[in-house]
């Protein structure tokens, strides 16, 4: 989930380096997507008994190692992904005002609307995230499943109310350097989620029909698995 937030502050710092661009997202407004939109639903999926359960029955090996390639390319991809998203949707705000980015005034209105806008995307994009992780084992994402955490369910509920006070509440805004958003602003977010969403479905169907064509094929050459000596 952190990966996101890390690669929008480098391409940040490039685009302001190169184009003269403000920062897309601030400092506390990074803090508030792990301890405000996240608290709740990270704990939530942590005493998931689904997911204990699973984690039981699948023990990890001692030749893993928790920091090897495969993390680090999709630390790296699904990061970049969800960056690219919440970067374009920064920009493609101040194209839907008619406005250029470049040495937007950071005290002004819309610059704190955008970044505020940058922030919910990556939380929309990290909450696909969490859901992905709650229906992995299973062959498709939209089933009873996803949703039978009732404990999950009323955390992304509390996420939004915290995430709407955030936005909205004349009280929290300034402490969040954060502007109220459109109906326009949430849809943007939300087709950026989406996107995400989809490159990810994508990438595990590929995932599972390539190692199912491998097992088809092993059961092929070998014919079927023999009973396991003991």
């Amino acid at each position: 989930d952190n990966a996101g937030e890390l690669i929008i502050i480098l391409i940040s710092l490039a685009a302001g380096t190169l184009f003269h661009i403000p920062m897309a997202i601030t400092a506390i407004q990074i803090l508030a997507i792990d301890v405000i939109a996240e608290m709740f639903t990270i704990t939530a999926l942590g005493w998931d008994k689904a997911q204990h359960k699973l984690m039981q029955d699948m023990p990890r090996k001692l030749s893993d190692h928790i920091i090897n390639r495969k993390a680090v390319r999709e630390f790296i991809v699904f990061g970049l992904l969800s960056a690219a998203l919440a970067y374009g949707n920064y920009l493609f705000f101040f194209a839907r005002q008619g406005l250029s980015p470049m040495y937007i005034d950071t005290s002004s209105p819309v610059y704190a609307q955008a970044t505020i806008l940058t922030y919910l995307t990556l939380v929309l994009c990290q909450f696909m995230n969490l859901l992905l992780v709650r229906s992995d084992n299973h062959e498709k994402f939209f089933t009873s499943y996803l949703w039978s955490n009732k404990k999950l369910l009323a955390a992304f509920g509390l996420s939004f109310i915290a995430i709407l006070n955030i936005i909205y509440n004349p009280l929290v805004q300034p402490y969040f350097n954060a502007g109220p958003l459109s109906g326009i602003d949430w849809l943007t977010a939300a087709a950026a989620a989406a996107v995400y969403l989809a490159i990810r479905l994508t990438k595990r169907h590929t995932r599972k029909f390539s190692r199912h064509n491998v097992i088809q094929l092993h059961h092929q050459v070998h014919g079927h698995a023999s009973p396991a000596r003991i």
